[in-house]
C-alpha cells in the first residue's frame, strides 16, 4: 500500500487516485516528476513580454562578450621577415629591389650578394674572383678600355701594351686560387649510349674542356678502341705547361639532378682526377 501526503494540485491528486492497484512507488515518483517538468514548461511558455524580453536581452549580451572574446584571442599579424631579394626586413610587396638590376648576374629583381642571386658560388674566368660571372666582371672593363685606348698609338707602343697586358693576366692567374673557394667535386652522373655511370668531377672554371683519366675510362666500362681520334690541337695546364696529346674522345650526357648537357670528354693519360670545364659546369650547375 503507498500512503501520498502533501499534494497540493487536484489534477494530480486525481490522476494518483486512478492508478492500479499494482502501481509501484517508482511508478508514482516518476508521474510526479514528470508533471512538475510538464507545469515548468507550460509557466515558461505563459511568462509575461518583459521577462521575454529579459531573456533574450541577456542571451545578446553573452552572445556579444563571447564575439569579443574571439577577436581578442585571434592571433596577430606575423611581422615581415628578412628578404632574400635585398636582405632587409619588410612586406612581401614592398621590395625596393624589384626594378634593380645585379651588378654580379645582370638580371633584374635583386641585389648583387642576396640569397637569390645565382652568381654567389660563380668563379670568373677574367679577375679569378668568386661572386659575379664573367658579363659583368669590372677588370674586364677596365682592360678593355685600355686596349681600346692603345689602338691609336702606333705599332711598338701596341706591342708593349700587349705584353703588359699578357704579364698582368698571369699574375692574376696566379693570384687566383689563393684568394678565391675551391669548388667543391660534383657527383655527376655520366650518360654513355644506354649504361649510365657516377663520376666525381671537380669543377676547372679555368677550362674550356672536360677530362677524365685512362683509369676512369676503364671504370666506365668503355673501351678505348671506341674513342674518336682527338683534333690536332695544343692543349695547356693552369701553369701554362703543355700536355700530352689526349688518348681520345667519346660523346656522353652528363646530368646533375634535374639538368643535363651533351658533352666531349677528352680522355688522358695520367689524369687523376676528372675535371669538368666551366661550360658544362655553368649548364649543370650554375
Amino acid at each position: 500500500m503507498i500512503i501520498l501526503m502533501g499534494i497540493r494540485d487536484d489534477e494530480q491528486v486525481q490522476r494518483l487516485i486512478s492508478l492500479d492497484s499494482k502501481s509501484s512507488l517508482a511508478d508514482v515518483v516518476t508521474i510526479c516528476r514528470s508533471y512538475e517538468a510538464a507545469k515548468c514548461a507550460t509557466s515558461a511558455i505563459r511568462a509575461p513580454p518583459d521577462q521575454l524580453r529579459a531573456v533574450s536581452a541577456y542571451k545578446k549580451g553573452k552572445k556579444n562578450k563571447g564575439h569579443e572574446k574571439n577577436l581578442s584571442t585571434k592571433p596577430s599579424p606575423t611581422t615581415a621577415t628578412f628578404c632574400k631579394c635585398c636582405a632587409k626586413q619588410h612586406e612581401p610587396i614592398a621590395c625596393p629591389a624589384t626594378q634593380s638590376i645585379c651588378t654580379s648576374c645582370g638580371r633584374q629583381g635583386h641585389w648583387a650578394r642576396t640569397v637569390q642571386c645565382p652568381a654567389n658560388q660563380a668563379q670568373c674566368l677574367f679577375c679569378g674572383h668568386v661572386g659575379h660571372y664573367d658579363k659583368c666582371c669590372k677588370t674586364k672593363k677596365k682592360d678593355g678600355r685600355q686596349s681600346g685606348s692603345s689602338g691609336n698609338s702606333s705599332a711598338p707602343n701596341n706591342n708593349k701594351h700587349q705584353d703588359t697586358r699578357i704579364n698582368s693576366c698571369r699574375h692574376l692567374g696566379s693570384a687566383a686560387p689563393t684568394a678565391t673557394k675551391t669548388p667543391q667535386p660534383l657527383n655527376v652522373l655520366v650518360s654513355y649510349g644506354e649504361a649510365t655511370f657516377h663520376l666525381l668531377m671537380l669543377p676547372d672554371t679555368g677550362a674550356d674542356v672536360t677530362v677524365i683519366g685512362k683509369r676512369h675510362l676503364e671504370i666506365l666500362g668503355i673501351p678505348q678502341s671506341s674513342l674518336q681520334p682527338p683534333a690536332c690541337t695544343t692543349t695547356l695546364t693552369a701553369d701554362g705547361s703543355t700536355m700530352a696529346p689526349a688518348l681520345g674522345i667519346f660523346k656522353a650526357t652528363l646530368n646533375l639532378g634535374k639538368r643535363s648537357c651533351p658533352a666531349r670528354i677528352l680522355v688522358h693519360e695520367g689524369v687523376q682526377t676528372p675535371l669538368l670545364s666551366y661550360g658544362h659546369y655553368k649548364a649543370i650547375w650554375l
